[in-house]
This record gives structure tokens, sequence and C-alpha cells, in this order.
């Protein structure tokens, strides 16, 4: 029977043992346009860790059914327009099986008009075995190298250098040409996206009494080592890539004369030193935590020399020519670390010499903090010298790739493959807060904060917003700006509406390399009191005995915090305890005999610890309330 255009037929969708009938229109059974990869491709990567289907017209995104052989459990995605589903491996850190047919059926899968598609089955075939290259010492190259060349090659074409990274020394060469075997399956999906080939060395790292040259970091022992067959790694990849380029044209495949670099860990540092040593042959490079500090394109900072790997101020006596800088300005660089990293080079002799390690200490940060804290100062002297670095911390990430990482690393080569124009990668969250935990502007009071930059060669973006002492917000918080090394002062009066109903303020920033203060003052009183981080536990120095002490608690925190307070004598003996409540962003204040039930008469001191972070500060003033003098809550401990 027809009705207009439509007409009823009956169809079979098997689902387990469900059959399925109903009316579809004559054009509207949905179909599988397209796949990636093609559906019965040959030599796919063993890394490939998402595949994609393209629908005729827009289906229903409720669906996620398959049904697979090799190819494991997947989730799925789908476009905006609901016309592309993209199915992500979980295991996606473990290479598929080699030579072998992974089969992906799609079941149950209905247009947006309820027309189901015909159960469709993508298979493919992925890769035999890697493409190695032998040795050849006359063409200046002592170890093979590994090179995959994707389906497509998009033009201009570059050539991906990813240098190898076995994680541990080794005598053995069949271990390091192991683990950029697999390094090259792994990146392989990186490459098919990218659509350009991919190099990987299967440089050594050598163990007994060779164990300190860290030839996969490109450490100062690689350049300088006599070791035959190690000698200067860095030119023996030069002579590699030009070797890749040489057979890639033999297949047709022009390659540009610049190169990406890509490295994380070990081979991040590798790849930040190849570019300070040979700029001219690099495109743009990517280094992800590059072994706690990435090499710096300055000899000298803070009056300090900055020797290699810490910088470049001993590099030519090194390798025998000069630090290019002009090219090193043209290179694209991206450089990042998760702020939950500690995986950290500079403390190990086979990475840093006692020299360099105290270079870094003493000017960019030491355990116990993590590399990121580095980051910025890092990026100041890029700035500084060259303003072609890109610098990212990651919240929450540890020493690993994420998936948000691969999607930045894909846009970032992409768009460099065929622009020069400048790429704003990422913008820095305001994810760095400092507070001012007291502002008095009732009455003839007056308060003023000031913020210092404490970074040349970075500006800082923050916002400043205040808070009643309920928690509540008070107007919009406030754009502000302080240039590289600079200093902002702010009425607070000046600024916000409804000053007097001010109890704190908090700025959030993109760096954490900033200090301030709070001076509040009326006619005969003024007192200052530096702004603070806050913290979990917490000291107030001295209960005054001849005036009165006030305490007061700001929380930035959604939850409630509970505080354990003790009441101290110079002996240590605990005079008094007490449990207080503080409200999310609330504000508490109290002199500091009515914070506890009993007497504290005899106590010197007060003690802190709270269940969340916390800023504590104290006031002392004289029984005439002539002298005042203000402190935050001093820390437990120090370095």
């Amino acid at each position: 029977m027809k009705t207009g255009a439509t007409k009823w037929i009956m169809f079979l969708v098997i689902l387990g043992f469900l059959v399925i009938a109903g009316p579809v229109t004559a054009s509207g059974i949905p179909t599988v346009i397209s796949t990636i990869p093609a559906n019965g491709a040959t030599d796919i990567a063993r890394g490939l860790t998402m595949v994609s289907f393209t629908f005729s017209e827009p289906m229903s995104t409720g669906s996620c059914g398959s049904t697979s052989s090799n190819w494991g459990r997947s989730s799925c995605s789908w476009s905006p327009d609901g016309t592309i589903l993209t199915l992500n491996r979980d295991a996606a850190d473990t290479l598929l099986p080699a030579k072998t047919t992974v089969s992906i059926t799609l079941n149950g899968y209905q247009n947006q008009e309820g027309d189901y598609l015909v159960p469709y089955t993508l298979t493919f075939t992925t890769a035999s075995v890697d493409e190695r290259i032998e040795a050849h010492p006359a063409a200046g190259f002592s170890w093979p190298y590994f090179l995959y060349v994707p389906t497509t090659v998009a033009e201009p074409s570059v050539l991906l250098v990813e240098p190898n990274n076995t994680g541990a020394p080794s005598d053995d060469p069949a271990v390091h040409e192991t683990a950029a075997s697999n390094l090259l399956n792994l990146r392989s999906c990186f490459a098919e996206r990218l659509q350009v080939p991919l190099l990987v060395p299967a440089f050594p790292r050598p163990s007994g009494s060779n164990w300190q040259i860290y030839t996969h970091a490109l450490d100062r022992d690689s350049l300088t080592t006599t070791v035959s067959g190690i000698e200067r790694l860095d030119l023996q990849l030069i002579a590699m890539i030009n070797d890749a380029r040489q057979r890639l044209a033999g297949r047709g495949i022009t390659l540009e004369h610049r190169v990406f670099l890509n490295g994380y860990s070990a081979s991040g540092s590798f790849v930040n030193r190849f570019a300070l040593l040979h700029p001219e042959i690099i495109k743009a490079v990517a280094s992800g935590s590059p072994g706690g500090w990435p090499t710096v394109p300055a000899a000298f900072w803070e009056g300090q020399e900055l020797i290699y790997p810490v910088g470049i101020a001993d590099l030519e006596s090194l390798v025998g020519t000069p630090f290019n800088l002009t090219a090193f300005q043209a290179i694209p660089a991206f450089i990042f670390i998760g702020d939950a990293d500690n995986n950290d080079a500079v403390p190990y002799a086979d990475g840093f010499s006692d020299e360099e390690r105290q270079l870094v200490y003493r000017l960019f940060g030491a355990p116990p903090e993590y590399p990121y804290v580095r980051w910025p100062k890092a990026e100041a002297i890029y700035n500084l010298e060259t303003g072609n670095g890109q610098f990212y911390i990651y919240p929450d990430v540890g020493h690993t790739y994420t998936s948000l990482i691969w999607e930045d690393l894909e846009r970032f080569f992409s768009h460099y493959r065929t622009s020069t124009s400048p790429l704003s990668l990422k913008e820095k969250p305001l994810r760095y807060h400092l507070y001012f935990p007291h502002i008095a502007c009732a009455g003839t009071w007056q308060t003023e904060i000031g913020i210092t930059n404490n970074l040349e060669g970075l500006e800082v973006n923050g916002e400043l917003r205040a808070y009643s002492a309920a928690g509540e917000t008070l107007g919009g918080p406030r754009a502000v700006t302080i240039p590289a090394g600079g200093r902002l002062e702010v009425g607070i009066a000046n600024v916000f509406v409804d000053a007097d109903e001010i109890a704190y303020l908090d700025f959030a920033a993109d760096s954490f390399y900033l200090s301030g203060y709070t001076k509040f003052s009326q006619p005969g009183n003024r007192v200052s009191i530096a702004a603070t981080t806050g913290g979990f536990r917490g000291v107030f120095l001295k209960k005054e005995r001849q005036g009165w002490t006030g305490i007061a608690f700001v929380n930035p925190g959604d939850r409630t915090a509970t505080v354990t307070l003790k009441a101290l004598s110079d002996s240590g003996q605990t005079i008094a305890c007490r449990i207080l409540a503080v409200p999310a962003g609330a504000k508490v204040v109290n002199i500091a005999e009515d914070l506890f039930d009993d007497d504290i008469g005899s106590a010197t001191f007060i003690r802190y610890q709270a269940d969340s972070k916390l800023i504590g500060f104290v006031l002392n003033g004289s029984a005439d309330n002539l002298m005042l003098d203000g402190l935050p809550a001093a820390a437990e401990w120090f370095r």
C-alpha cells in the first residue's frame, strides 16, 4: 500500500535475537557512505585508537551498539549534526594485533525518522611489520630507524620525527629497537591523522661504565662523548632525516626541508635541545614534560651563567657552531607539563651534573616542589629572548599523555603544516588564587591592596573579586593585567561600589609568581597584612597579653570547613581546644578568648588544622587601641 511517496516494506534488523519490522520511506533508509579507515583497507597502523562512520543522513544519537572482532571494548561519540559516529578503543594504550583482520558491526542504528540502518560491518587488516631502515655509517648514522608512511600523505608534506625513549639504559641494541618499533606503532595513528610520514630512530642508551650518557635526552655528555657509535646523535638524526627524505622522494613523496619534532619525557628533552642545536631544519616542536626543566635559549639569567643543558651559555664551545637565534625565533614551540607530574630528571646524575642541578634549584625551584613550578620562569625567559614559546600547565595531569593533550598536539601540528601565522593554542585559565583576607572601608577606615608580578618577561592576567562576610559576591569581577615585573596598587573604595560591605578579596590569576599586601588605615591607626594563598594548617604566632588578639578565617571553598584550634603555652602545653565550623565562602572573626570555652589566659600562641584550605590571619592591638599589627597565619615549616 502506498501513501504519497511513502510505501510500506518489511525489513529485518538482527539485534541479538530481536527481529524488528516497520515502515520506512523509499529514500529514507540510512546508509554508511564512508569510514575511516576505509572498508577493506590493509596495512592499518596497530596503534589505531578510533574508527569513524559517516552516514548518508543525520542519525538518532542515542545508539552506540556494535559487535567486534579483534577491536575490543570501545566508547562512542557523535558529531553535532549526527552524521559521524566515532568509536574510541578503551585500551588505547595497547597495540592491535599485527597482520590481523579487525571487524566492527553496527547494530540497531536509526535515522531521526526512525528508519533502521541495515547492519553494517567495517573490516580492515593491521600492518604486519615496520619498515626498518638499516644503519648506514657511511651516510652518517650508526643505528637503524623506523619509518611509517600514512595511507594518505597531505600536501605540503612534513616529516614528523619523534626520538625513541626506552626508559632505562641497556647495552642490548635489541631492547632499544623494540621500544622504537613499539613507539612507531603507537604514534602511527597520530601520523595518520596528520597525514604526514613518521620517523623514529633506534638510538642506544648505554649502561655499564657509560651509564651517565643520557643519549635519549641529548644531555651534555651526549654532545661531548667519544664512545664509538654514539657520538653526536643529533647529527646522526639529521643524517637519518636526509636518508628518509631521499627514500620518500623515490616514492613520489616530496617533503619540506624542515621537520616536525614531537617528544615526551626524555624525548621531550631531546627535541627541546635538538631545536636549539639545529633550528634551521625545524618547522615546529612540541616538548612534553622535558625532564623537569626545558633548556632555555638564554646564556644568562639573574646574573647567573646558564650552561648547557640549563641554557646555551657554552653551547658553541660544545658543538663548534654558534646558536642561530634568528632561525630559532622562527620555530613555533609548544612546551607543556601537568601540575601533578613529579617526574624530574634534575636530581639524577645521568640527567644533570651537580653544577647544572644546583643552578636549576637556585634559580628556578627545587624539590619538594613539582617541576611545573619552574614553567613560568622558563616561559618568561623564552618571552624575553625569542617570543616563540607557548607554555601550558595541564591541571590534574601526571606524567602521561591525555586525550586533551593529543587533541592540542594535533591542532598545533595541523596548523603549522600549512600556515606560518601564530596560533594561540591554549588560553591560560585563572586558576591560581591570592587572597586579601581583611578589607576595612567602613567609617573613616580606608583600604588599599598591592600586587607585584615577580617575573620579568611574563605579564599576569586575572580577575579581582569582592566578597561579603557571608560569602556573597559583591559586584562583578574586575579584570586586571600586571605588566611583566610590574606592580598594581588599588584603592578599594575607588574600584568597588559598597566597599564598606567587602570582607575579603580574591585575585584569580594565570600565574602563581605573585605577591601582595593589604593596608588598612584610619587617622591614628595603620596596619598591613601580606596577601596569602592559605593552607590546611597554620600558627598564630602571638596572643597579645597587654591588649587584645583578633583571629579570622576565610573559607574560599564550596563546603563548610571544620577547624581544630589549640591554644598553647611557651612550653608547648595545650591550654584549650575548640572545634570551629566555617561555612563555605564565609569569613569568621572573633577575639581569641571568645573562640574557646575554657580560659586561655596562660596561652601565648594558637595552632589550627582544617579539613579544607582556609585563609587565616591575626590582628593584635594595644589596650589603648593606638597600636595595631597584623599577620597571616604562619606556615608550620619552611625550606
